[in-house]
């Protein structure tokens, strides 16, 4: 399987630009791959993709999300680094060489990062948190925000205690049947993994079922026949949106839930020194409390890598 950071690092391999592979979960051999639900396509994707994240600002454009594709996250690394990787200058210059090209293919409304990333995190705990919010019937909201954060503004969402406080406010004003989440927002655990048995079942089949039927390709769309790939996907999403009753994106078109407003509030909060959110739930200093910390050669354990 080729990753992301194999990707970046071998641009002559034979690979398509878009195309992020991975592992399946030791658990995922032994699940049964599921069709996707009569009516709605699936996409598989994953967080630190930028194709992907293209494609998710898209589908929040779609006059009916409803009937929009539904969502299911994998794991993008084989055997990731736990604490994440750090990007070096030839990586990030490859990373930013390939949101050019995704950033041709913007609608109005939607954005990129004015730079590359330099920190790639450990997703299998933000893909616990996702599959937590599917229960919780947020996932929507929780998608869009877990994106947002890493792209827009250098969250390490692979940090248990990151996604603690960026998403337990979105999973309370949800419906889970899980006591920890439904009253407290405790979404992974502090080892990075799910809560709830449901969320473990959806990581476990989301990942079998992606290779199966996508053969680790994402962005990948998934609707009953072969499944399309990469700026595909990006491209099938922006013609269903210009298909819609106005020809024309709106973005977050009718999404004033609860759920929303409180996640819209909480990616205010980040642009902030001291967002009222995150003091509401116990962070201190937006940026403060969400990037990484990275250990380098030559430096103290627990340094924060500039």
């Amino acid at each position: 399987m080729i990753g992301l950071l194999h990707r970046l690092r071998h641009p002559a391999a034979p690979v398509p630009a878009a195309v992020v592979s991975a592992s399946p979960c030791k658990a995922a051999p032994a699940a049964a791959a599921q069709p996707p639900p009569p009516g709605r396509p699936v996409i598989y994707g994953c967080f630190t993709c930028p194709w992907c994240y293209l494609a998710s600002q898209h589908s929040d454009q779609l006059a009916d999300p409803l009937d929009g594709p539904q969502w299911r996250m994998v794991v993008p690394e084989p055997h990731p680094p736990v604490t994440g990787t750090r990007l070096d200058a030839a990586d990030r210059s490859r990373l930013e060489d390939e949101l050019a090209a995704v950033g041709l293919m913007l609608l109005p409304g939607e954005r990129l990062p004015s730079q590359a990333p330099a920190f790639v995190p450990y997703t299998s705990p933000a893909v616990a948190g996702y599959a937590e919010a599917c229960g919780a019937g947020v996932e929507d909201v929780v998608r869009r925000l877990l994106f947002d954060a890493y792209w827009q503004h250098d969250a390490d969402i692979g940090n248990p205690e990151v996604l603690r406080r960026l998403l337990a406010a979105p999973i309370r004003a949800g419906h889970s049947a899980s006591w920890p989440l439904r009253e407290s927002g405790y979404v992974v655990s502090l080892a990075g993994g799910p809560i709830t048995t449901g969320a473990y079942d959806h990581m476990r089949n989301w990942q079998a079922d992606w290779l199966h039927a996508a053969g680790g390709a994402v962005p990948a769309m998934v609707s009953g026949g072969t499944p399309i790939t990469g700026p595909d996907v990006v491209r099938a999403l922006e013609a269903i949106i210009l298909a819609g009753p106005d020809n024309a994106p709106g973005p977050l078109a009718g999404r004033e839930t609860p759920a929303w407003t409180i996640a819209r509030d909480i990616e205010t909060s980040f642009l902030s020194a001291r967002g009222p959110v995150f003091e509401g739930i116990g962070a201190v200093s937006a940026y403060g409390s969400i990037r990484p910390t990275i250990s380098e050669p030559g430096k103290p354990d627990g340094e924060v890598a500039t």
